[in-house]
């Protein structure tokens, strides 16, 4: 284990914003982040998460994805965020095309979901 993964150890939050990421995978945050309780992915330019993204993230009470370019959400993305209270999906490309799916499996401790300024239909 290196220096970096030693002292992430017990971080409660991550944030990073206006980065101009256009891909992040799980694989990108290999640390150990078993304690994350909160991340935010603002403002960059993310065009899709692979659905074992938060995998390793069991502990997310906050995740903020807002002001990126996500089309799409993978079914599984957020299946094993017990703990979630907030998602901010606002300002992304979501549109008609996402399946209903994505919403089916968020967690019953979920108290706030923002999907403004985005082009879905009902």
């Amino acid at each position: 284990m290196n220096q970096l993964t030693k002292s992430l150890v017990n971080l409660k939050s991550l944030k990073i914003t206006s980065s101009r990421f256009e891909q992040m995978y799980q694989e990108s945050l290999s640390w150990n982040l078993k304690t994350l309780e909160k991340i935010e992915l603002t403002n960059n330019k993310l065009k899709n998460l692979s659905e074992s993204f938060f995998i390793l993230m069991p502990n997310l009470k906050i995740i903020n994805l807002s002001g990126n370019y996500l089309t799409n959400l993978e079914e599984g993305l957020f299946r094993n965020q017990k703990m979630l209270k907030s998602l901010d999906l606002s300002k992304n490309k979501l549109n008609e095309r996402l399946k209903p799916d994505v919403f089916y499996n968020l967690p019953s401790s979920l108290k706030e979901l923002n999907i403004h300024g985005n082009s879905l239909r009902h």
